[in-house]
């Protein structure tokens, strides 16, 4: 109940019906003469004759902005107001006492002994317990983590019915800060507090990063720093563009493949090391458009089609003589160009969509290196529509958002085999399946292809995507009979009539 917040800052005295009253914070106050209506969620100060919202009320008593006070209480309205049962003492004791743990802490993680208090940090006896709290100092839940959990295990996870996705180190935001640091998850912020940069994470992953959150940083300039893989880098692109509508200044900072900020601090390196790789890192740009190409290390790798299917060419560039064994009766007709739209009705599941930082529309792009290109194929309309949903960032349940096909293009599917003329090295026969981006491919003609090597949607067979295929000339096709081939053949001839 709002009471209980009240009386955070308060000893509140009933004066009526959902009314109490308070010492003013916006004038000195001997004696109460600001009154609150829980109930309608307003005050008036009968002495200095201010009045207004309960977020303006708390703002001022606490020294956060309103944005943030008004995001918290929403979010203990969605907890009924009903915090988890978690005294963090016990497990900080257990910590403390745990001699092995905190060495592997303080000198492999650099967590220091000063944040692992400050923060409440503790041990549960199987996971590093980290509580998660609002800016009016309660528990809102517990993220259990576990340094070196096993490959089928979560290194993270929360109090049942407490995960909703927020902001870690929200209670840091009551000053500006010159510039803040976003990091993957609270392992990596933990590191970063005891470094002394101000740092904040999401407690939802990288994939989710609300719409919402944007207002609540206070800050001018902010530093994304997810981990170096590819899911990091499509959450910093996310990230970015949400704080970009609050009009801040972002940078992405991209570490070495495999690396998370912990990995780059364990590796030597040191605060003043990142903070120059924050100087150097690019500006964030607005988005105009969706398009989820792989990326393109500018590398052909000319194979074998057997070759070509072992794993280190995985979301690589291959080039491929082969010979179209095959192919399906009609060609597919999918998106090339999609837009999605919405009117932004401000509804509960609306604050986590993408759409509210693009004006309410966006534009999906399908290019040749885009694999979701192979999930289109083989497949019905509402599953189109579930995957566009995904790609911009909207709420699967939504039935709002509009979608339009803008434009299309044909895929092919095709079953190839090795071209005999290339190289003998490609004897041993084998069956692939490759998907162009175009129309028009002959069967029993050899191609020299370019394209993706990537795993099939549903059968995860290794399949190729590709949009070049240019007819190779077979060997009797390309023989000709010139002098040279004439004296050649003379070996076979009659010696006695000279005839072949």
């Amino acid at each position: 109940m709002l009471l209980q917040v009240l009386e955070k800052f308060w000893d509140p005295v009933n004066s009526g019906p959902d009314e109490y009253l308070v010492n003013c914070c916006f004038h000195e106050d001997s004696k109460p003469s600001l009154s609150v209506n829980v109930a309608k969620k307003l005050f008036k100060c009968h002495a200095c004759d201010e009045k207004g919202s309960i977020p303006k009320l708390l703002s001022k008593v606490s020294g956060y902005t309103e944005d943030i006070v008004r995001y918290e209480l929403n979010w203990l309205a969605t907890l009924k107001w009903k915090l988890p049962e978690f005294n963090p003492r016990p497990f900080q004791d257990k910590l403390m006492k745990h001699d092995e743990l905190l060495k592997h802490l303080t000198e492999e993680r650099h967590w220091s002994l000063e944040t692992i208090a400050e923060l409440s940090l503790g041990w549960d006896g199987t996971r590093i317990t980290i509580p998660v709290y609002n800016i009016f100092g309660d528990i809102v839940n517990v993220r259990k983590y576990k340094p070196k959990a096993e490959p089928d295990e979560y290194k993270v996870i929360n109090i049942k019915g407490y995960g909703k996705g927020r902001l870690y180190g929200l209670q840091f935001m009551r000053s500006r800060s010159s510039r803040v640091v976003v990091l993957e998850g609270e392992p990596d912020c933990i590191c970063a507090h005891s470094l002394g940069i101000s740092a904040i994470s999401g407690t939802s992953g990288s994939k989710h990063f609300n719409a919402d959150w944007g207002r609540l940083f206070r800050t001018d300039k902010v530093t994304v720093c997810y981990d170096g893989d590819e899911a990091g880098e499509i959450g910093a692109a996310r990230v970015a563009q949400v704080l970009l509508q609050s009009k801040i200044e972002v940078k992405v900072l991209t570490l070495e493949a495999g690396q998370d900020f912990t990995d780059f601090i364990t590796s030597g390196k040191t605060r003043g090391d990142f903070e120059q790789l924050e100087v150097l890192a690019p500006l964030a740009t607005i988005q105009t458009a969706i398009s989820n190409e792989s990326p393109d290390d500018g590398e052909i790798h000319d194979l074998s089609l057997s070759e070509s299917s072992q794993q280190e060419y995985y979301k690589k560039t291959v080039r491929l003589r082969v010979m179209i064994s095959g192919k399906t009766l009609s060609p597919y007709i999918v998106p090339k160009r999609v837009e999605v739209a919405c009117n932004l009705p401000d509804l509960a599941m609306c604050k986590g969509c993408d759409l509210n930082f693009h004006g309410g529309k966006q534009e999906i792009n399908f290019h040749d290196r885009c694999e979701e290109l192979l999930q289109l194929v083989e497949t019905d309309v509402s599953n189109h529509n579930k995957i566009f949903k995904e790609m911009a960032g909207i709420p699967s349940r939504c039935k709002i958002v509009k979608i339009t096909t803008l434009e299309a293009q044909n895929i092919e599917e095709a079953k190839v085999i090795p071209n005999l003329d290339f190289s003998s090295d490609d004897s041993q026969y084998v069956m692939r399946q490759i998907f162009f981006i175009g129309h028009g491919l002959v069967a029993n003609v050899a191609y020299e292809i370019v394209g993706l090597t990537l795993p099939h949607p549903r059968t995860q067979q290794v399949t190729y995507l590709t949009k070049s295929a240019v007819p190779l000339e077979d060997t009797i096709s390309a023989f000709k009979v010139d002098d040279e081939m004439i004296q050649r053949l003379r070996v076979f001839s009659n010696e006695d009539t000279g005839e072949a």
